[in-house]
Formats: C-alpha cells, sequence, structure tokens
C-alpha cells in the first residue's frame, strides 16, 4: 500500500516529514513518478482514500505541458492545475484550503498520478498506432506479389467464394461496385445492407452498425461520382433510401451511437442539397412524394431541428402542403405526435400551409395562450421564411399579445409594405398599453417617425399621469421644449435623476439650473444629516455625469442662499 511505501522511504532516508507553511517551491523539479514519495504521510494516507473512490472529475491537457484537472473529495469539486517540464513539475496549484497554508496537498498528489497515468496510456496507444500502421504497410506490400499473380478465374472463384461465406464482405463488394447494380434494385440492396427489425429497439451486436457505416462509406462515394456525372435522378434516389434507411437506424435501433450520427449528418446534408437542386416539374412532384413517404414513417417525429428542416422543406412544395393540411386535423395530431414539441410543431405547419391570409387570421384568432406562445417561437427560429415573417406579423396586429410576448415577435418581424399601416398603429396602441418607449424605436425601425404618428402621440400623452414615462416619450420624439417645461413644473429629485443625463446633452445651462433648484427646495426643509446626506448624493451624481465643474457653482450657490451656519454645517 501507498501508505507502506512512504514509510519504509521515509525511515532508510530518515527525511522528516515535511511541516506546514511549506513553500510551493519544495516539489518544484520533482519527477511525477515519484511525487508520492516525497510529500507528508498525512497526504499521502489521503490521497490513497481519494485513489480509491472516483476522485476525478475531468483531465485537459492545455497546451503541451499545462494539465488542468477537477478532483472530487466528498462531493466537492476543486480545481488543480499541473505544469510540467520533461515529466518533472514546473508549478502547481489547487483551489482548496490545505494548499493554501502548506503549499501541497492530497488533491495535486492525485492529480499528479493522474497526468501520470495519461501520459503512458498516451504514449502507449502512440506506439500501438506505429505498429499497426507498420502492419497495414508492410501487409498491402506483401499481398501485391500474390494478387499479380493470379488469374482472372482465381480471382472470381475467390470473389464468389468469400461472398458466399460472408454477407457483408458481398455487400461491401457490392457497394464498391453500385454502378454495374440495376438501379431497379437499389432499394432492395439498402434493405439489405440493414434488414428491418423483427421487434423494435431489438439489442444487436455492435458489429451490425460497425458494418453498415462501413458498406455505407462505398456508397457515400459513388453518390459523389453520380453528382459530379450530373445524373442527379440516381443520386437522389441514393441519397433519399440511404437517409431513410438511417432515421430507421437512429429511431428504432440506437438512440446514440457517435458514428452513426456523424453518418447521419452528412447524409442528411447531401438530401438537403440534391433535393433543392432537381427543379424538373416532372421529377419534383415524384421526390416530394418521396419526401412524403419518409415523413409519414411513425417514429419520425417533429420535435429535432433536423427532422423541422425537412417538414419546412415540405411545406415550401405545393404538392406537399396539401400532406401538411391533413396532418393539421386534431385527432390525426394527437394519434401521430404524442410529445409537445413536435404538436406544436405541426401546428405551425397548419397556419404557414394556410391558403390565404384570412385562413390564417382565422388560426390565429383560435389559438389559446398557451398555442400562441409556443408558435411564436416557433416562427421566430424560422423568420427567415416570408411565410413566417408574415404570420408573425399578423400574430402582432390581430392577436392581443402580452408584453414580452409583444415585444419579442415586433423584435424579430421584418415589415412588409402592404402591412406598414397595421404594424403602426399596433405599436403606437402597445406604447401606451404597456407605457414602454421600445415601442417608438420599434415604430422607428419599421416606418420611421412621421408627423401623423407624432400627433397621435401627443394627442395620448394628454391623458397620461405617469410624468417619467410622459417625458422620456417627449425627448424621443424630439420634443425637447415640452419635455423641459413638464420637468420644471412637476420637478422634484427623483425626477431630474431620470432625465439629467439626457438633459444634459440637450441644455447643460438648464440642466444646472435644476440642479440648483433642487437643491434649494429640499435645503430649505431639511436641516443636519438629512440635508448632509442629500447634499453627498447630488455630488456624487453630478460626478457620475461627469459633470464635475459644477461642483463649485453648486457649492457658491448654497453660500450665498443660506446662513453661514448651515453653511458650515453642510461642508
Amino acid at each position: 500500500m501507498l501508505k507502506k511505501i512512504i514509510r519504509q522511504i521515509n525511515q532508510k532516508n530518515k527525511i522528516a516529514n515535511p511541516t506546514q507553511g511549506n513553500s510551493s517551491d519544495v516539489f518544484r523539479g520533482t519527477d511525477i513518478s515519484i511525487l508520492e514519495t516525497k510529500v507528508a504521510e498525512e497526504i499521502a494516507i489521503q490521497a490513497e482514500e481519494l485513489l480509491d473512490d472516483d476522485y476525478l472529475g475531468s483531465i485537459n491537457q492545455v497546451g503541451k505541458n499545462r494539465w488542468e484537472l477537477v478532483i472530487i473529495d466528498n462531493n466537492l469539486h476543486y480545481d488543480t492545475t499541473l505544469v510540467l517540464d520533461g515529466g518533472k513539475l514546473k508549478s502547481y496549484d489547487c483551489n482548496c484550503n490545505r494548499f493554501d497554508t502548506q503549499s501541497m496537498c492530497s488533491h495535486v498528489l492525485v492529480s499528479g498520478i493522474a497526468v501520470r497515468k495519461k501520459i503512458d496510456a498516451i504514449r502507449i496507444e502512440k506506439k500501438k498506432g506505429s505498429r499497426d500502421t507498420l502492419k497495414m504497410r508492410s501487409g498491402i506490400k506483401s499481398i501485391q506479389p500474390l494478387l499479380n499473380s493470379l488469374s482472372k478465374t482465381e480471382l472470381e472463384d475467390f470473389l464468389t467464394s468469400m461472398s458466399r461465406k460472408s454477407p457483408h464482405f458481398r455487400l461491401l463488394l457490392q457497394a464498391r461496385f453500385l454502378e454495374h447494380l440495376n438501379p431497379e434494385h437499389l432499394e432492395g440492396f439498402i434493405e439489405q445492407i440493414f434488414p428491418a427489425l423483427q421487434q423494435a429497439n431489438q439489442k444487436l451486436p455492435a458489429s451490425r452498425i460497425n458494418s453498415f457505416i462501413e458498406i455505407s462509406n462505398e456508397l457515400k462515394v459513388h453518390f459523389k461520382n453520380l453528382l459530379s456525372s450530373h445524373n442527379l435522378i440516381e443520386a437522389y434516389n441514393l441519397a433519399y433510401l440511404h437517409l431513410k434507411k438511417t432515421f430507421y437506424i437512429k429511431h428504432q435501433v440506437t438512440k446514440e451511437h457517435l458514428k452513426l450520427e456523424k453518418l447521419h449528418q452528412e447524409l442528411l446534408a447531401n438530401f438537403k442539397e440534391i433535393f433543392k437542386m432537381i427543379e424538373a416539374p416532372e421529377y419534383k412532384e415524384f421526390i416530394v412524394g418521396q419526401l412524403v413517404e419518409l415523413l409519414s414513417a411513425s417514429y419520425i417525429s417533429a420535435n429535432k431541428r433536423e427532422e423541422q428542416e425537412l417538414w419546412i422543406m415540405l411545406l415550401l412544395e405545393n404538392e406537399g402542403q396539401e400532406f401538411v393540411r391533413d396532418l393539421s386535423n386534431q385527432h390525426l395530431i394527437k394519434s401521430r405526435f404524442n410529445d409537445y414539441e413536435s404538436l406544436y410543431f405541426i401546428k405551425t405547419l397548419e397556419i404557414l400551409s394556410a391558403p390565404n391570409p384570412e385562413k390564417i387570421i382565422e388560426l390565429i384568432i383560435k389559438k389559446d395562450t398557451q398555442e400562441t406562445y409556443r408558435i411564436i417561437h416557433i416562427l421566430i427560429n424560422y423568420k427567415y421564411l416570408k411565410e413566417a415573417n408574415l404570420t408573425l406579423q399578423l400574430f402582432y396586429v390581430k392577436k392581443e399579445l402580452n408584453h414580452p410576448l409583444s415585444k419579442i415577435t415586433i423584435e424579430n418581424i421584418e415589415p412588409i409594405a402592404e402591412s406598414s399601416d397595421e404594424l403602426e398603429s399596433t405599436t403606437l396602441d402597445n406604447l401606451f398599453r404597456f407605457r414602454d418607449i421600445f415601442f417608438i424605436d420599434q415604430l422607428i425601425r419599421i416606418s420611421g417617425l412621421h408627423d401623423r404618428h407624432i400627433d397621435r402621440i401627443r394627442d395620448q400623452l394628454n391623458t397620461i399621469t405617469d410624468l417619467t414615462f410622459k417625458g422620456k416619450v417627449l425627448l424621443k420624439i424630439g420634443h425637447h421644449k415640452d419635455a423641459i417645461a413638464l420637468l420644471s413644473e412637476h420637478l422634484t429629485w427623483e425626477l431630474l435623476k431620470n432625465f439629467d443625463a439626457t438633459l444634459i446633452e440637450i441644455d447643460e445651462k438648464v440642466c444646472l439650473q435644476m440642479y440648483q433648484r433642487v437643491m434649494n427646495n429640499f435645503l430649505g426643509d431639511h436641516f443636519g444629516r438629512h440635508a448632509q446626506d442629500f447634499i453627498k448624493e447630488v455630488f456624487d451624481r453630478v460626478q457620475v455625469l461627469g459633470a464635475q465643474h459644477w461642483l463649485r457653482t453648486l457649492k457658491t450657490r448654497i453660500q450665498k442662499d443660506f446662513p453661514e451656519r448651515k453653511f458650515k454645517a453642510l461642508a
């Protein structure tokens, strides 16, 4: 055990255990291969206990010589850092309390052991990789003379024999030379690569998935060859059948498989690319029909971005909209989709596939608060689509949205000329409904600020009693004199603080005068501590505004307007 080894070495070399307060230089230059023999026995025992537990949270190599680790000790996470120089400690650190006082701790020790194991593992892996590469190269060289000596008949006999013995070999051979396969047999061939299971979620050996991936890599090469030769229909057919199979495996066989997921994403990208490339009407109907067939599979939902984008592709094609509308039937939705993400996405498609704005408005009005919230957020994700943008606008102007939804919706709208009047009107209504000048900024963004807007805003302001909101709106629409008059009439310190930063840019002299008035009003009614605290707050605010040159003027005004005794007390 580690404890016994430490004792033996300490007795042999008569090394006293390090005392508290050691400098972090003590272990600098120590080889990590013997680090456990150099630390105090108490630290070694604590490290031994950690090694028995699941102590390593994470280990990362940063650059060539720096290692950062997270050590778990009694459910607490400690960050350690080791910097090496040729296998020796150059510097080390830990954020635990013991390290602060003793410059060494059990966390640093187990970190050194973990780094040592990691370095050894990397070294072994590199050696193994080098041997495998050498073996492969020597194997290629040794088999070449044999291949050269074989006749065509001998090779044919061998390939025939291997194809009978090994289904994987036969499928790999067919995939390599797929151009010789009759296109009518392609679907059958793809099915042979990974036949449908007799029961869902049936456990399979990993070799089945790996075999599929290996054969798929050959099919990807064939797909590229078809594209380069402009054989789009065959390329599309291969991409479609291949993608359909990976969807099946992902949903019905294995949920998590990194290599399969990478293959699936490549096939998905290929499918989208080739789908957009085919424009001929006589083929468009055919490929849309196949996309409908793919999305009709019971295991395909609409709760992931990759699947949602396929539904959007279908929606953008006239031939696919009818299928989307049929799905929107409430009974069909609930029987097909049992998760909320898919359910709300299909409800969004129902609106997007509506034949005209009147139908969209009819559907929008029927949506309850929860549906409205979810659908708006889905539309925002796809706002680059003109259909989604139009629907967002209709939600904004036809549905009474709450404050957060109104803000996020108008922020994500790209205005369409035909609906500008309704947009402007709704935005002005929201300005006064929510008392939020954010909507003035949006009004400026979507149409600019016209006289007709300003006239309506002025009329509405006459009914408002909120002085802060009223003043901010007047400043925002450029009516500075009216805003200053409003402040002067109702001047208080709290009101002034809401406007001084803007006012100082418009008219610094007027702003200073208002500060003087506020100070005189307050100091006329207050004495002692209250007056001193107020003066301090005013002077601090002046410095925040960057108007330090006011301070002398304000002090002089206090001295002039108040008795000498009170001025001295304030000073």
